[in-house]
């Protein structure tokens, strides 16, 4: 089971990042492996939309990074703290129809 998307990739996609390529490679390992929990292992045959999701999650998971208990900053009338949510809707998207179904 191969990664499709190594660390160069990564960045390319990523553009300037502050994030080192220690922890750019630790989130692609992480988020690798969520998709394969998700969507199974379709290393041999990888398709480009779940390339472009596994780039968007590998993104996500750095900005989180600085996102202390799931909560942004004020909202721009100076209210209380948002709460960021942890489905990203275009990831959702890309990955819907290889979702594995999980029957209990």
């Amino acid at each position: 089971m191969a990664n499709p998307l190594d660390l160069a990739g990564a960045k390319e996609y990523l553009g300037a990042t502050a994030a080192s390529d220690a922890d750019v490679q630790d989130a692609l390992d992480a988020e690798w492996a969520a998709q394969v929990g998700a969507c199974g292992d379709r290393s041999a045959d990888y398709p480009d939309d779940l390339l472009q999701a596994l780039k968007r999650r590998v993104a996500r998971n750095l900005a989180m990074r600085g996102v202390l208990l799931g909560l942004a900053g004020q909202d721009a009338e100076g209210g209380g703290a948002q709460r960021v949510y942890g489905v990203d809707p275009e990831i959702k998207r890309l990955e819907r129809r290889y979702r594995k179904l999980v029957l209990a």
